[in-house]
């Protein structure tokens, strides 16, 4: 088999064809093609930041990147941030409950999702404990986005470990472009309210500040299949403070507060619960950034933060008296499966004699109680956890010439994660990383990027190193042609590493040897010594006009190649995480941003994706082989906006349901005397799926359901 046969999907050939000569047919044109441009629809090559850490054109990147702009999501009307990924070719978003959004760039395990990298303003909210993304509590409003850098494929040569599949990279808007007062409220038909309040005044000539506050109520689906009913909203309160202040001419300092809170509600934790297990969540991050410009060729940049999520969740829980017996819990430590026999009435053989002393012990605990063991015994169980993270970031930029820059740095990092239930006791990870990417002009036509990423953490024994080879090629000033290859990593998490997974009951209903607190019979006890997923790639790509005004096209052929996974359901009954499974992850998929005339605007994005060889048939839970949106908005000559946006997903994954959504955006903009105006904006949203399912576990599915297929939202915002 030949070396192009291994890499690249044979059954995508024909398309591949087919795209190679019109390519070919269109650059040859291109020159040609040229009219004089609208400045109006024509504007100069978007820039970027996140592949490379270096500001380059979007035709100079190794990478694919999707910009999600300010004026995109307030045209389309998006009111999440986690909404507005539905607009990045190939993500896929899987929303469990009215709390629980589970995202992956190219699907894979949608149980907890744990490869993708999030940053607001170069702080991770990749949480270090449980490795999630927690999307409902991100400490901003989509409002105060400037814009949403995705980097299409491993960036963990730019952002570390954790960023093996994609980087989502949300930047606040600057603090003299929140100037002003500015009052919104969002409600919509389903209940939900969103109010939102921000001022910005400059204090002097070189010092700006903003504050932003926002209070949130999401009402979530109408019912839930664990318990019929629809126990899924929360009620979120955001805060958020950015100070900026110029020192001279060659430095600055900018301060920023993050804070969100509230409660989540939780419909189902256990099958003998008696309360709703809502959890209260507070988290805070404190941002210091320190930029110094020695000359127009040379920065350096200091960036250090603090980050601790808070998560408080209790609830009363009435199983069995037997099952809070400590003998029972050290029959299962011994062997799960006769701990579970036991308690069914069909006592299994041991095995040895540990097993044996183990069993008597039980079995004569299970006998002194009689009748009362198979009587509920209420308690307090609680899933509390607090995850802590310090940063000290350092950057050096440099610029040789105009034909070679780089930048370089290095990371000191300490997390930390303290849960009774899930941990045991505190656990403290170190981590030291280098990171390094130049740039390399040898020719006008050619940009050759190279970087190189390499961490050290006190969990995962051994050095990852993260390398990145990216070749553009610029066959005219409108088209360009690139070829990446890759290495992208995920360290295991707290919990997979060193985790302690157990249930202290408190105040038993039924006192257990005169003690009114016990443990739950069974839990969970890391091995450890589990090694990186890992993730090579290469891609195949283009990004241009074709030669036609107003057009940016970016086109990418994939090949991931995913192994060492730790692909296990993570459960106290099941807890058995392996480097044991793999998957390999092709296709292609493509963007579209053309503005036809000055007044309208056209985004199309889709992906073609091919799951093949997985190991584990949960690195197919999230699986959708065609995928895509389009959306097209118009500026009238009265000030009025329209836009209709449809979105559109199936799935390879039996009993899951395919997405489809169409939202229609109507806004108007008035304006007043001394710059001040109202904009009223109604969004109408129809979704496919009245009753949508998702992937629970093999074999089984959870089905949730909408009161009505049709919702509205209607947005009044007042700038002063």
């Amino acid at each position: 088999m030949s070396a192009f046969h291994r890499y690249f999907p044979l059954g995508l050939l024909p398309a591949i064809i087919t795209g190679i000569c019109t390519v070919s047919i269109c650059l040859a044109r291109a020159q040609a093609a040229q009219a004089t441009p609208d400045p109006a629809i024509n504007s100069a090559p978007d820039t970027v930041l996140t592949p490379t850490r270096l500001r380059q054109a979007l035709a100079d990147v190794p990478a694919s990147v999707t910009v999600v702009s300010a004026d995109t999501i307030a045209r389309l009307g998006i009111q999440s941030i986690v909404e507005a990924l539905r607009l990045v070719p190939g993500m896929a978003i899987t929303q469990a409950d009215g709390n629980d959004y589970r995202v992956n760039y190219h699907g894979t395990n949608v149980l907890i999702p744990r490869r993708l990298n999030v940053l607001i303003d170069g702080m991770s909210m990749y949480r270090p404990g449980l490795a999630r993304v927690s999307w409902t509590d991100l400490p901003i409003s989509i409002d105060d986005v400037e814009r949403i850098e995705v980097t299409r494929g491993s960036n963990s040569v730019g952002y570390g470990a954790n960023s093996m599949m994609a980087v989502v990279n949300i930047i606040t808007k600057h603090v003299e472009d929140a100037a002003g007062a500015s009052v919104k409220v969002v409600a919509t038909t389903t209940k939900d309210l969103r109010v939102r309040a921000s001022l910005g005044r400059s204090v002097n000539v070189s010092t700006a500040y903003s504050l932003v506050l926002e209070s949130e109520r999401a009402n979530g689906f109408d019912y839930l299949s664990a318990k019929r009913v629809g126990h899924d909203g929360r009620n979120i309160d955001r805060a958020q403070l950015k100070l900026l202040s110029e020192i001279g001419k060659a430095d600055s300092i900018e301060v920023q507060a993050l804070y969100s809170g509230g409660t989540r509600q939780y419909e189902s934790i256990d099958a003998a619960q008696r309360s709703y297990p809502d959890a209260s969540t507070r988290d805070g991050y404190l941002s210091v950034r320190w930029k110094h410009e020695f000359d127009s060729n040379h920065g350096l940049t200091m960036h250090a933060y603090q980050s601790s999520q808070r998560t408080s969740q209790s609830w009363i829980t009435c199983p069995p008296v037997a099952t809070f017996l400590p003998e029972m819990f050290a029959l299962w430590r011994v062997n799960p499966a006769l701990a579970n026999s036991l308690l069914a009435g069909r006592p299994g053989a041991p095995a040895n004699a540990a097993e044996r002393a183990a069993l008597q012990a039980a079995v004569i605990a299970l006998r002194s109680l009689g009748d009362l063991a198979a009587k509920p015994n209420c308690a307090t169980a609680n899933q509390k956890l607090l995850e802590e993270r310090t940063q000290l970031e350092l950057q050096d930029t440099y610029v040789f010439s105009d034909t070679l820059r780089m930048v370089a740095g290095a990371v000191l990092r300490r997390e930390r994660g303290d849960s009774e239930t899930l941990a045991g006791a505190p656990i403290t990870n170190v981590t030291t990383q280098l990171f390094g990417n130049l740039e390399y002009k040898p020719v006008a036509f050619v940009n050759v990027n190279l970087g190189l990423f390499v961490e050290k953490d006190q969990l995962t024994s051994g050095v990852t190193a993260a390398p990145r080879l990216g070749f553009n090629w610029h066959v005219n000033d409108h088209n360009t042609l690139r070829f990446v290859a890759a290495k992208g990593t995920r360290n295991p998490d707290m919990q997979e590493q060193k985790g302690v997974w157990r249930y202290l009951a408190r105040d038993l209903s039924v006192p257990i040897s005169g003690s009114t607190q016990q443990y739950f019979y069974q839990s969970a006890y890391a091995v450890g010594g589990l090694q990186p997923e890992r993730n090579h790639s290469l891609e195949l790509g283009y990004y241009g006009s074709l030669g036609i005004p107003g057009v940016a096209l970016d086109l990418r052929m994939y090949r991931e190649q995913l192994s060492n996974l730790i692909s296990e359901k993570l459960a106290i009954s099941t807890f058995n995480p392996s480097n044991k499974n793999s998957v390999t992850l092709q296709g292609v998929e493509g963007q579209l941003l053309w503005k036809p005339v000055a007044s309208m605007q056209v985004l199309a994005g889709g992906n073609y994706l091919e799951n093949r060889n997985a190991t584990s048939a949960y690195e197919r839970s999230q699986y959708s082989s065609l995928s895509g949106f389009l959306s097209v908005g118009y500026t009238w000559e009265n000030g009025w906006r329209t836009a209709l946006t449809t979105y559109a997903a199936n799935s390879r994954v039996p009993g899951v349901s395919s997405y489809g959504r169409q939202d229609f955006v109507l806004s108007k903009t008035y304006r007043f005397a001394n710059q001040n105006q109202a904009l009223i904006q109604l969004t109408v949203i129809h979704d496919d799926k009245q009753q949508p399912s998702y992937f629970r576990d093999v074999g089984a599915v959870t089905t949730n359901r909408l009161s009505h297929q049709w919702r509205a939202a209607l947005g009044v915002q007042f700038d002063f």
